[in-house]
Parts: structure tokens; C-alpha cells; sequence
């Protein structure tokens, strides 16, 4: 006889172990081979009580274990959950992190390329700084040359404080020029007022010759002379120009 058993409940069990019940009684009813009559029935027996126990067992669980055990298959359902959770997770920040490191290379990129063009741009200032400083000296040398010729032709001019200046005279082509130059000289100093109105007198030192603003420039001076500047005095009745000042008089005098 064939038969198909599904474990389930309890009264599955149950029910098994009246089915062997019966298949003993059976036995008994047929009287077969003694040994292998025993063999049998001692095996029934075996599995009747295994059964019986294991019935037993499931019967007298607690709701407390029960309990246990669905809070157990809860929890594996939720470390399940939370695994695809994490994976799932996991997942978008990878890819998360990876568009925040293109943006960083782009950046690093951008910087890069502003630190080769600012070095690029530092070089070129350099290099226009180096020649703008040529420049500037070349310049520099120039107005040297002309401020101080080294092989120009000049006399040498002693004004009335005790300065000594030379005039070139491949420079200074014109008594124009020459009154520019003092008035200038005296711009803001004692006796730039008499100056500026020409109230001064020049004197060849070797020959004490005086030498007149009437005497065409060319002719009035010669190379390397000393020339000696005094400011003309009024005298005090006559109110006219009749001598120079003396160094002593200017320097006791206020001058305007």
C-alpha cells in the first residue's frame, strides 16, 4: 500500500502515528515470518515513539518561543532589506563620488591651465620690464651726455652765493637760453627776484672784463674762462644801477 505523508501540524503527526498503530495491528493479524515479523514491528515501534516525540515536542512549545522564532525570521527579512539597501547605496555613491572627482579634475585642470598661463603672462612682464629698463638707461646716459658733456666746450660760472656750474656752450647757444638757465637756478632762493630782471653783472676773472648782455653771444664767452656773477645794487639817493654787489653785501642784505 502506498501512501504520501506532508508534515505540517500537529495532527499530521497524529495521524502517523495511528497509521503505524494500524500497520502493527496488521501485522499481527498476518502472522508472516517470526524473524522477520519481529524486525519489523520493532522497527514500527522505533519509529512510533520518534515520532511521538517529536509531536510531543512541537506541541509543548511556548508562545514565547514562537514569538522568539518570528522575531528571528523578522529579523533576517530586515538584515536582507538593509543589505539591498546598502548595495543599492553603496551603488550611487560610487557614482556620486565619481562625478564629485570629474568636477575636482576638471578644476585641477582649469587651475593648472591658469598657473602655465599666469606664468606664461609673468615671463613676457619680465621680459618687457628687462627691456623697458634698457630703455629707461639708454634714456638715463643720454641726459647725462647732455647735462655734462665730457668733451664740450664750457666756461665755468661762479654765481653770487659761491656756486660753481659750467655752461656748456654747445648747449647754451643764446643769452635766452642762459637767463633761462640762472632764473631757474635762483627759482625760490635769495636774490631770484634781481635775477629774474636781469639786475646782475658778469666778470671775466682773469681779465676783469665785464661782459654785456649787448655783446652777441658767439663772441662773449670763451672756452674754459671763469666768469664771476654779482647782483647790481641801487644806491640809495640816485636810485639807479652804479656798481655790483659785493659777496659781503648780499650776504648781509635780505634779498627779494
Amino acid at each position: 500500500m502506498e501512501f504520501t505523508l506532508a508534515f505540517g501540524a500537529v495532527g499530521d503527526f497524529i495521524a502517523v502515528i495511528a497509521l503505524i498503530k494500524d500497520i502493527i495491528t496488521a501485522l499481527d493479524d498476518s502472522r508472516g515470518s517470526a524473524k522477520d515479523y519481529r524486525d519489523i514491528v520493532h522497527s514500527l515501534e522505533i519509529l512510533q515513539r520518534t515520532v511521538e516525540q517529536y509531536a510531543a515536542g512541537r506541541h509543548n512549545d511556548s508562545p514565547e518561543e514562537r514569538n522568539h522564532e518570528a522575531r528571528i525570521t523578522q529579523a533576517t527579512e530586515n538584515e536582507d532589506r538593509i543589505a539591498i539597501t546598502i548595495r543599492r547605496s553603496s551603488q550611487m555613491l560610487k557614482q556620486y563620488v565619481g562625478a564629485i572627482g570629474q568636477r575636482i579634475l576638471s578644476k585641477l585642470d582649469f587651475m593648472t591651465g591658469l598657473s602655465l598661463d599666469l606664468r606664461k603672462s609673468s615671463s613676457d612682464l619680465m621680459a618687457m620690464m628687462v627691456s623697458l629698463s634698457g630703455e629707461l638707461s639708454g634714456i638715463k646716459n643720454i641726459l647725462m651726455r647732455l647735462e655734462r658733456p665730457l668733451n664740450d666746450e664750457h666756461f665755468i660760472l661762479e654765481d653770487i652765493t659761491g656756486r660753481v656750474f659750467p655752461i656748456h656752450l654747445k648747449t647754451i647757444t643764446s643769452w635766452e637760453a642762459f637767463e633761462f638757465i640762472l632764473a631757474d637756478r635762483f627759482r625760490g632762493k635769495r636774490g631770484a627776484h634781481r635775477v629774474k630782471g636781469k639786475q646782475y653783472s658778469l666778470q671775466e676773472r682773469a681779465t676783469h672784463r665785464q661782459i654785456d648782455r649787448a655783446i652777441d653771444w658767439e663772441g662773449a664767452f670763451l672756452p674754459y674762462q671763469r666768469i664771476d656773477m654779482s647782483l647790481l645794487c641801487r644806491e640809495a639817493q640816485g636810485g639807479s644801477p652804479k656798481r655790483s654787489c659785493l659777496q659781503s653785501d648780499v650776504n648781509s642784505e635780505r634779498l627779494r
